[in-house]
Formats: structure tokens, C-alpha cells, sequence
């Protein structure tokens, strides 16, 4: 919560910085001389990109936890990503999304760990995507040409391991093997929120 207000006063400081600093008859023009087209092409895109953030976050979810509907989650994704704009970082928005979604369920893993873990799944789509571009990059430094080669691979093992975590059958044999390592707590939380995920 300390978190969340230091956000919103850091917002309220910039938004009232902005209305004495910006100039807002260039705004108004640029927004007057838009191409009306464009402008609803960008909107329908971004109501998309939220749809599909809703459609991915309800795939976390177990299909037993009765009341966690797609509708429900995009009327919450459109929340977050309200949110989102209004806050300098998007830790907000996930925040104010677990909120919701622990009233609802009144269990702070599983309502965490599915917001936790579509972060996660993200992260590692965006540094495939760089590792990737990153071949097209041309350097003479033998040591950067290992490290965009050795990047892919590190990609893909990530992936291969969410992929194992991602199904049942190979999470119960994973699972047994870090019951036995849950002293220590990297572990620990991976159980925890995989855990989550599976119900």
C-alpha cells in the first residue's frame, strides 16, 4: 500500500507538472489534425491488447475457481490498465488486479501467482524476442558474438522448464523433487506459485 501511494503521489506531482509545463494548444492541434481513421484503429487496437491480456490471464487460472470468469478478468485488465497509465511503473495496475481478485477469492497465492507468473511469462517472451534480434546485430567483439549466441540457448531452456511446469503430470514429479529443497525459499516460492497455477 506505502508503495501504491508513493505511485500515486509521484503521478499527481508529474500530471500537475505537465498542465503548467505543456503547451496545450500544440496538443489540442495535433489532436485536431489527426487522421480520424488512425485514431480509431489505435483505439480498437488497444481495447484488443487488453482482451488478450485477459484471455492469457485467464488461462493461469484453474477451471475450478468458480467466479474468476473471462468477463470478470477484463473488466479487471481494463482496470490495471487504467491504472497502468495513470501510475509512472505498471506495479499498480497488477497490485489493484490482485486486490480484486483476492476479494473474490480470499487466498493470496492463487490470486498473486497467476499476475506473477503471466509477468514472468512476459518477461521471458520479450528477452526471446532480443536474443533473437540480437543475431542480426553485426559486431567484430569475440565476446559479444558468444554472448548472442549463448542467449538463445539460455531462451530456450527457460522455455523447456516453464513448458514442464506448465503440464500436470511432469509438475508432480518436479514438485516432489522441491518438496525436498523447499528450505531453501527461490524454491519455495516457485512451488508456491506453480502450485498456484495448477490449483
Amino acid at each position: 500500500m506505502k508503495k501504491f501511494m508513493l505511485n500515486a503521489l509521484i503521478t499527481g506531482t508529474i500530471a500537475v507538472s505537465m498542465i503548467y509545463i505543456l503547451d496545450w494548444n500544440i496538443i489540442w492541434r495535433v489532436v485536431k489534425n489527426a487522421e480520424t481513421l488512425f485514431v480509431i484503429a489505435a483505439l480498437t487496437g488497444q481495447i484488443l491488447i487488453v482482451f488478450i491480456m485477459a484471455l492469457r490471464w485467464h488461462c493461469f487460472f484453474p477451471e475450478k475457481n468458480v467466479g474468476v470468469s473471462l468477463l470478470f478478468l477484463l473488466r479487471l485488465s481494463f482496470i490495471g490498465a487504467f491504472f497502468n497509465n495513470l501510475l509512472p511503473a505498471s506495479v499498480g495496475g497488477d497490485a489493484v488486479r490482485g486486490y480484486y481478485i483476492y476479494k473474490k477469492l480470499n487466498d493470496i497465492p492463487r490470486s498473486f501467482s497467476p499476475i506473477l507468473a503471466e509477468r514472468m511469462i512476459g518477461m521471458l517472451t520479450s528477452l526471446s524476442i532480443g536474443s533473437l534480434a540480437l543475431q542480426f546485430f553485426e559486431t567484430s567483439s569475440p565476446m559479444m558474438v558468444n554472448i548472442f549466441l549463448f542467449l538463445p540457448l539460455v531462451c530456450i531452456t527457460v522455455w523447456i522448464g516453464v513448458l514442464l511446469l506448465a503440464v500436470p503430470a511432469c509438475f508432480q514429479f518436479i514438485d516432489r523433487i522441491l518438496i525436498r529443497v523447499e528450505s531453501v525459499k527461490l524454491f519455495k516460492l516457485l512451488r508456491d506459485v506453480v502450485g498456484a497455477i495448477h490449483g
